[in-house]
């Protein structure tokens, strides 16, 4: 997936996709913390907010899948499978 870009990416610099480091395997600003969608509808709660950023916690993740269909870039799409 390194290096890769989704459909919706407009290769603005706001979300990165860092190697697993302490399992966490998303980290995007796009959207503020109190409004991020996806951080909203997750049931496990392993999408945080760390610093202002969006984080996914691979751990805490069960793949359901409902942040996905939330995302407004559809990062989300390539990490949850």
């Amino acid at each position: 997936m390194a290096g890769e870009l989704h459909a919706n990416c407009i290769n603005c610099g706001k979300c990165q996709h860092p190697m697993d480091v302490d399992d966490i395997s998303l980290f995007c600003m796009e959207c503020a913390p109190n409004e991020a969608p996806c951080l909203k509808v997750c049931p496990e709660k392993a999408i945080e907010s760390i610093g202002g950023a969006i984080t996914l916690n691979k751990n805490k993740c069960n793949k359901c899948g409902e942040c996905t269909k939330v995302c407004p870039l559809g990062i989300l799409d390539a990490i949850i499978k």
